[in-house]
């Protein structure tokens, strides 16, 4: 009946870059050549990956070669079911490969298994440059043997076969599963669940191997959003779920629940960008198919958060789940059974500074049944020789609600308690919950010198040893004597663990001076300078005994910048000087908060020496935050961070209402930067500068983490197509001629990559150069950017331009509303070309004068104007 044994099927559309190693992958197949045909189906490529494959199809018989208009991925392997003439056909993208021994075994295994299952997997492994990156998907856990699985048993529902590494059994022509051609998401998903549901089995082939190349460009990256796929994804599950009368297999239930998960923690679930009462409809079609889950599959799902699970289970009905607290004890019912109990309450240490009279602890209690029930009580006790005083903690809203997700999942409580630990030698905290008094257990964040793995429950500071319990801490005055031998005793046990971490602690921890005060300035990588680099240079010719060096985490000449002395100071980002300096310093002051932006060491080595580390972090910032961001710059959620630079009314305000700081942790200076754009000399001449944003689902990021552009996607996109449309107005050239002025255009850096795009065909209208003069214009257009701020500074006529409002309302650029709302700012808010020509042009007939309007929102909107912020910065640190 088949001709061979196996068909593989290569859709093939614009990949030149990666196909040949995907061909080599099956020219060096071990099966017998007789017995395999490879489709290779063009799907209307415009690049060199024609040429190639016919190269393939020339060379080797096996190889056969189609060509058709351009019509997807699924259409495209369609065409190769109905083409395939092997008894069994697989799938493989261009841009991956498969292992030598792959369809040789795969054969075997489905010839001896053909009467049981249609479909068999085997191991699909991401890989870069040729080695594993990332972990295998949590399927493999369950499938741990080679074999036949029955998904309708309970140990095998979360095997969720939803990529095309399978094999699949050929029924003949017109009477195989075809992939839905009417979605362009899921529907590979779609197409091993309609396989599967037949005979509710599938197999597992180890002599195998599917080896996933991640491509930035590819859909997944592009199209996973909601405001893309919402609907298509929603009309599909709901199809597939109302095919089931009564009751989904729980193998589809843990399919859909998977699919939940996933999305949520990448923020692309929620239509975000719908209005309230569209949106809620979104929620309740999410929530109704929810209530076909079971509850055990939800609490059985393989390495969900504990407060995911009950998150989705009060999806389904919040007002099912109650608290009951029992002796020593505390659950969560769902109508009268118990699905969660609990002997204590998780405390999260996220800091734990000393300095010469306090320890200050902020933490947070992480319970999921706090989402259930009234606001608990915390208690600290703190101890001594004298008895034992019960202090009741201030419980406050935590940023942690947001736990691993971008939607309040929970509710836990953040507590911040400074211990008096020369006065009380002991303190621990209990909570109390529906009437009963719990213990707590101590976890550690990374950057908290106890737990994590690390042998090791003490540290010195300041002539004392701080010794960590379950539930609390002790305290009590040491020796050197005493610090000497438990540093020994604990570098003998890293010895035997990790031997290159024990001797680099030793290493890293010498030759620097207990007398040296250092002070460490940053700026990011790539950024030619910033706030750093600005409070450095001022900091540097102080003479207060202080040692300041200035960290560089990039290629970029900065020589100019620095004086003959200064450059002297200047130590190389990771390099063994700046972890020794750093272990040592007593001040970090960086411009940029993220931790591998100014800590030399990998995050999974830090725990190893964080103990030896006890500087106070001071955050310059780069821009006025005004994004809401609070799973990111919450004062909670910036736990290395001890004091942050603010400039504005709006940031105090904002800052301690809705982010969980307090006035004392804000210095209210204004940013160094400012100490260079004087007001006063705000000399405008008549131009207009046009400085957008970047957006991150118009760029790619490659498997290092650096990005990388994708230009089909840009030109495709709306932002690219009315951009253009704006700056190619003959309206808006006719004014600008009309009036005398001239217009540059300023693209994002991230987005240089794109600035041959712009064909500008007036001499009115210019690319900028990559540094401007600020000063120099009188009005800013912009988006939802931060560098408004600066013109706000300056109090120059501002206008925003966001034509993908919609876009950036779905959160496709890591946020999705802003604390200073655009309806709120500085100017007027246009959203399609032909409104913001119209906006611009009566501004230029203003000659650039602001409305009153926003002219007073910008006077006394910044803290200061003196140009004086680095000696404030100086002195608040200092």
């Amino acid at each position: 009946m088949f001709k061979y044994k196996i068909s593989v099927i290569v859709p093939i559309y614009n990949v030149e870059d990666y196909i040949e190693n995907c061909l080599k992958s099956l020219v060096n197949q071990t099966i017998s050549k007789e017995e395999l045909e490879v489709l290779l189906i063009n799907d209307g490529s415009s690049d060199n990956s024609e040429k190639i494959c016919k190269e393939y199809a020339a060379k080797y018989p096996f190889f056969k070669y189609f060509s058709k208009e351009n019509e997807g991925v699924s259409k495209t392997r369609n065409f190769g079911i109905e083409h395939s003439q092997g008894k069994y056909f697989s799938f493989l993208d261009p841009d991956d490969e498969l292992s030598p021994e792959s369809l040789k075994n795969l054969v075997k295994f489905f010839d001896k298994h053909e009467n049981e299952t249609d479909i068999v997997t085997y191991k699909i492994i991401p890989v870069y440059n040729g080695e594993q990156k990332g972990p295998l998907h949590f399927r493999y856990k369950y499938m741990d043997r080679e074999g036949v699985y029955d998904l309708e048993r309970p140990e095998n529902i979360f095997i969720a076969q939803t990529t095309v590494n399978i094999c699949v059994k050929n029924k003949g022509k017109g009477k195989n599963v075809l992939f839905d051609t009417e979605i362009f998401f899921h529907e590979d998903q779609k197409y091993n669940m309609e396989v599967t549901r037949e005979k509710m089995k599938i197999g597992f082939c180890e002599g195998a191997k599917y080896l996933y190349t991640k491509n930035p460009a590819s859909a997944t990256n592009t199209k996973l959003y909601a405001y893309y796929i919402f609907e298509q994804t929603m009309e599909f599950w709901e199809s597939f779920f109302s095919s089931f009368k009564d009751r989904v297999p729980q193998y589809f239930q843990a399919m859909y629940l998977s699919d939940l998960n996933w999305k949520s923690k990448m923020d692309t679930l929620l239509p975000y960008h719908y209005d309230k009462p569209e949106f809620d409809r979104a929620v309740e079609r999410i929530c109704s198919l929810l209530r076909r889950v079971d509850d055990s599959v939800i609490l059985a799902f393989p390495g969900m958060e504990n407060a995911h699970r009950y998150y989705w289970i009060s999806m389904k009905d919040k007002n099912a789940l109650s608290v009951k607290a029992g002796l020593n004890n505390v659950s969560i019912f769902r109508d009268d059974k118990p699905i969660f109990s609990d002997k204590s309450i998780p405390l999260s240490i996220s800091r734990f500074k000393v300095d010469d009279e306090k320890v200050y602890i902020d933490a947070f209690a992480r319970s999921p049944v706090f989402t259930f029930c009234e606001k608990p009580e915390i208690y600290a006790h703190v101890s001594n020789e004298y008895g034992v005083v019960d202090i009741p903690v201030e419980l406050e809203s935590s940023a942690w609600d947001y736990y691993q997700m971008k939607v309040k999942t929970s509710k836990f409580w953040r507590i911040r308690f400074n211990w008096d630990y020369k006065k009380y030698s002991r303190i621990f905290f209990t909570v109390f919950v529906k009437g009963e008094h719990l213990p707590v257990r101590l976890e550690f964040s990374t950057f908290v010198p106890f737990g994590n793995g690390v042998p090791r429950n003490s540290i010195f500071r300041n002539g004392y040893k701080f010794v960590q319990r379950q539930n609390g801490f002790d305290s009590h005055k040491s020796s050197v004597k005493e610090e000497k031998a438990y540093m020994l005793s604990l570098n003998k046990t890293l010895l035997r663990q990790k031997p290159r971490t024990a001797a680099l602690r030793a290493y890293y921890s010498s030759s620097v001076s207990a007398d040296k005060k250092i002070w460490l300035y940053y700026d990011c990588r790539n950024v030619y300078k910033d706030n750093g680099y600005y409070q450095f240079i001022h900091d540097f010719e102080k003479n207060d005994g202080v040692e300041r060096y200035y960290v560089v985490n990039d290629d970029i000449d900065r020589k100019d910048l620095f004086t003959p002395r200064q450059r002297k100071n200047i130590i190389r980002f990771g390099s063994i000087k700046h972890r020794k300096y750093f272990l040592a310093a007593e001040k970090i002051i960086t411009a940029f908060a993220e931790y591998n932006n100014y800590n030399p060491f990998h995050i999974k080595l830090w725990k190893y020496y964080n103990d030896m580390f006890n500087a106070e972090v001071i955050y310059l910032q780069h821009g006025v935050l005004h994004a809401f961001v609070p799973w990111k710059y919450s004062n909670d959620r910036l736990n290395t961070m001890d004091r942050e630079v603010v400039s504005t009314t709006f940031e105090v305000q904002n800052l301690t209402e809705n982010y969980g700081f307090r006035e004392c942790d804000l210095i209210k200076s204004g940013m160094p930067r400012y100490d260079f754009i004087d007001p006063s000399d705000a000399e405008s001449e008549k131009k207009i500068l046009f400085a957008p944003t970047w957006r991150k689902y118009l760029i790619g990021m490659d498997s290092t983490g650096a990005f990388c552009a994708d230009r089909e996607k840009f030109e495709k996109s709306y932002f690219y197509q009315e951009t253009l449309k704006f700056l190619q107005s003959k309206e808006l050239h006719d004014c600008l001629e009309k009036n005398d002025w001239y217009l540059d255009f300023k693209l994002h850096p991230i987005f240089s990559c794109y600035s041959d795009l712009y064909k500008l065909d007036s001499d009115r209208i210019r690319l900028a150069d990559k540094s401007v003069d600020e000063k120099s214009y009188k009005i800013f257009v912009t988006d939802y950017s931060s560098f408004c701020f600066d013109f706000v500074y300056l109090k120059k006529t501002m206008m925003y331009f966001v034509p993908d409002i919609e876009m950036f309302k779905a959160g496709m650029n890591d946020y999705r509303k802003l604390d200073l709302p655009l309806e709120e700012g500085f100017g007027p808010l246009a959203v399609d070309c032909e409104t913001a020509v119209t906006q611009l042009c009566n501004l230029v007939e203003r000659d650039g004068e602001p409305e009153k309007l926003y002219a007073d929102r910008m006077n006394g909107f910044f803290i200061n104007n003196d140009m004086n912020c680095r000696e404030r910065i100086y002195e608040a640190v200092k």
